[in-house]
């Protein structure tokens, strides 16, 4: 197994430095620190790849592998938030596909 960087608050709100072995091996995130990625986007990518899983360490893992494909430094992560929007509007194009085909268009 491979080392990753987890961070944890500690007493008065400081960053602790631990390691952890990778759930999944050689992802693009593999060696990238967590502080890498805005604490949201990463929270936001946790939440929603644990549709997927139920194991934390595993959904911060693939966020993290996400986020770190698209990383540019000094520009916003913004892979989930991106996923979302595309999303909400392909259940909007569901939605009118299924009104078309109930008024039997």
């Amino acid at each position: 197994m491979h080392p990753i960087f987890l961070f944890g608050l500690v007493a008065g709100g400081v960053a602790a430095l631990t390691w952890a072995p990778e759930v999944l091996p050689g992802g693009r995130s593999s060696g990238v620190p967590r502080s890498r990625f805005d604490r949201r986007a990463l929270a936001q990518g946790r939440r929603i790849e644990m549709e997927h899983t139920d194991d934390r360490a595993m959904a911060e893992e693939i966020a993290a592998d996400h986020l770190e494909e698209f990383h540019v430094e000094g520009y916003p992560d913004e892979y989930y938030e991106e996923l979302e929007k595309m999303e909400r509007r392909l259940a909007r194009r569901k939605e009118k596909r299924l009104r078309a085909r109930r008024a039997g268009r």
